[in-house]
C-alpha cells in the first residue's frame, strides 16, 4: 500500500499567519483525504503535504479566507419595557399601546388577536396572564414561539427581535 501523495485539491490557508494548510488529498492507491497540516505535522503523509506545497509542486496555495463573523448571541430575557418598546419601534403595535401596556398592564390588540386564537380558555388565560405580569420575557417561552408563528418570523428574526430590543 501506497502512501505516496498523487494529487492534491482545494490547497488553501488554513489560517491567516499561514502556519497551516488545508486540502483533500489523493494517494496512489486512490484514497481522498481531507488534511490540514502545519510545518512540524507527525505523519510522513502530512511532511510530505507541507514540503510539496510550499515548494509549488500542487500549484498556487489559495489565500485563507476569514469565515463569515457569527451574529452577537441573542440574549434569552428582555424587559417588559424592552419589549413593548420594541414592539412599537418596529410598528407591530402602536406608541400608545406601548405606554398603555406598561402602565396598565392592557394587551395590546396584535398579541391579544393571537392570544384569542390559542385553542383553550386556560391557555389564553395562562397566556394574557403572562403578557400582564410578566416583567421579563423569555426568547424560549412557549408564548414567545406561539407569537413567532403567527407573525411568521423565523427563529433568526426572533432572535434578531431580542437582539435589537435589548439594545434600548
Amino acid at each position: 500500500m501506497s502512501n505516496q501523495i498523487n494529487s492534491v485539491e482545494e490547497l488553501r490557508w488554513a489560517n491567516g499567519a499561514r502556519t497551516s494548510l488545508s486540502a483533500t488529498v489523493t494517494f496512489d492507491d486512490g484514497r481522498q483525504w481531507p488534511m490540514c497540516v502545519h510545518a512540524n505535522y507527525d505523519t510522513d503523509e502530512g511532511v510530505e503535504l507541507w514540503t510539496r506545497s510550499k515548494a509549488g509542486e500542487f500549484g498556487a496555495i489559495a489565500a485563507y479566507v476569514e469565515p463569515p463573523a457569527l451574529p452577537e448571541p441573542a440574549p434569552d430575557e428582555i424587559s417588559r419595557r424592552q419589549f413593548f418598546q420594541y414592539l412599537a419601534v418596529i410598528g407591530i403595535i402602536s406608541k400608545d399601546e406601548a405606554l398603555a401596556a406598561m402602565q396598565g398592564g392592557v394587551i395590546p390588540a396584535p398579541l391579544q388577536v393571537i392570544i384569542d386564537q390559542l385553542p383553550t380558555d386556560d391557555d389564553k388565560f395562562n397566556a394574557q396572564m403572562f403578557v400582564v405580569g410578566a416583567q421579563n420575557f423569555n426568547r424560549l417561552h412557549w408564548l414567545t414561539d406561539v407569537v413567532r408563528q403567527a407573525m411568521q418570523w423565523t427563529l433568526e428574526q426572533r432572535d434578531d427581535f431580542w437582539r435589537e430590543a435589548a439594545k434600548i
